[in-house]
Order: structure tokens, then sequence, then C-alpha cells
């Protein structure tokens, strides 16, 4: 199942890339619920997802939908993987470009 949320989540990935947005959608959110149910809530690939869905708002426009999504990535892997992963700073990273995109639509 592992692998099978990977290829959803990639699949979504290059069609959200294509502007296949509502398709993207559909399999972004697919992968994150399959995610949870095989993997457990807390898996860090549950977080992987979440980014995923938040970049996907982002490029829609969904700006209070891209920060929930890109915060609650972040407290997750905060919390699974500690204060020095990497992956936080994927998660700051994100979080930055929905603050800049906000900042620009004022």
């Amino acid at each position: 199942m592992k692998e099978f949320t990977k290829v959803l989540s990639g699949l979504g990935n290059l069609l959200r890339n294509t502007g296949a947005y509502q398709e993207a959608d559909q399999l972004l959110r697919r992968s994150l619920e399959l995610r949870r149910e095989s993997l457990g809530p807390e898996a860090p690939e549950v977080a992987t997802s979440l980014s995923d869905l938040g970049n996907l708002l982002l490029d829609t426009g969904d700006l209070e939908g891209a920060r929930d999504f890109h915060e609650q990535a972040l407290r997750m892997r905060e919390q699974s993987l500690g204060p020095h992963d990497p992956a936080l700073a994927t998660s700051l990273n994100n979080l930055a470009i929905v603050a800049r995109r906000s900042r620009d639509n004022e």
C-alpha cells in the first residue's frame, strides 16, 4: 500500500504541475486517506500528503486552505521527526510562500 500511495501522490503532483487541478485534488486526497488508514495518522507520509495538498491549494489561489494544510504538515513533522529534521525546512518554506502570496494579494 505504501508504494501505491506514493504512485498516487506522484501522479497527483504531475497533474497539479500540468494544471489539471480537479484531477490532482482527487488523487492527492485519496492518497492522504489511504496513508492515514494504512500507515497511521502520524506517519511522515501523511505529512507529505498534507504538504502536497497545501501546494495544490496554493496553486489554485486558496491561500487559507493552503496555510491550513501546511501548518498541519509542520506540526506533524515537528512531533514525529524532531526539531532538526530537514523536512521542517520544507514546511517552513511552504508557509513562507503562502504568507508572501497573502501579502501580495492585499
